[in-house]
């Protein structure tokens, strides 16, 4: 844990139909998270999966800049998963959280080639091509959730035209939809770590699965929700946890 004065906190507010929600920052710490707060073992991991909440609490380009030879020896292979919904974030007077109509700075200054960016439709719905040309031209993709009707797969390099459209797996009946995206993203980098051809339909499995299941499981559960797919991967040993920094 890192100290700080406080503990980032937010307030939830829904409309008396339960559909539109208000987000408030209420607390809010005096500290940026870098690389420099992370434990050896997890610096070291072979995939690290980053989640800012705001727009200053991660300092995600110290995850993604090598602070050496060694470093870049021992990690230049680490794949990095950047979840920046957070990064899109503004605070207003209040603490109201207003979204951003452009890429951040702190949200390019996170991407490399080495780094996997996910965001959901309501990120970029302002963004021009151009902006998201440019933003996964400067990472090694950029994964767009749709809600109910999938995500877009965006490579570094290929054009709006190249987008790989990942279609929903359709449930029964959904429990808690919280979390889904967060488990989409963690599945997606273990079956980008493992090999797997195809990381979106895998992923796209475990966030089915992940709706399914109550709130507390979330991400926590997505190695056992990637088995659990029809042509699911292995099980995770325990020396491939240990090479997952969540």
């Amino acid at each position: 844990a890192v100290k700080a004065n406080e503990t980032l906190t937010f307030e939830h507010t829904y409309a008396w139909w339960g559909h539109s929600r208000k987000l408030r920052v209420t607390a809010n710490p005096n500290i940026t998270i870098s690389r420099a707060h992370v434990p050896l073992k997890c610096q070291l991991a072979r995939v690290v999966l980053l989640g800012p909440l705001t727009l200053h609490d991660l300092d995600a380009g110290s995850f993604v800049r090598h602070s050496g030879f060694w470093d870049r020896l021992v990690n230049r292979n680490q794949l990095i998963g950047l979840m920046a919904q957070g990064f899109q974030r503004d605070l207003g007077s209040g603490g109201q959280v207003l979204p951003l109509p452009s890429p951040s700075k702190q949200l390019m200054e996170g991407l490399g080639s080495r780094v996997s960016l996910f965001l959901s439709d309501v990120e970029t719905s302002t963004w021009s091509q151009q902006q998201l040309a440019a933003v996964a031209g400067s990472c090694g993709r950029v994964v767009v959730t749709l809600g109910e009707d999938g995500a877009l797969l965006l490579s570094n390099g290929s054009s709006s035209a190249q987008q790989q459209h990942i279609p929903v797996v359709k449930v029964p009946q959904a429990v808690d939809t919280n979390g889904a995206g967060d488990t989409f993203a963690t599945s997606f980098m273990i079956a980008l770590m493992r090999g797997d051809p195809d990381p979106g339909h895998t992923a796209a499995w475990a966030a089915s699965g992940a709706v399914m299941q109550p709130q507390t499981c979330k991400p926590r559960c997505a190695p056992a929700l990637l088995t659990a797919a029809p042509d699911g991967l292995l099980p995770l040993s325990e020396a491939e946890r240990v090479r997952i920094a969540l």
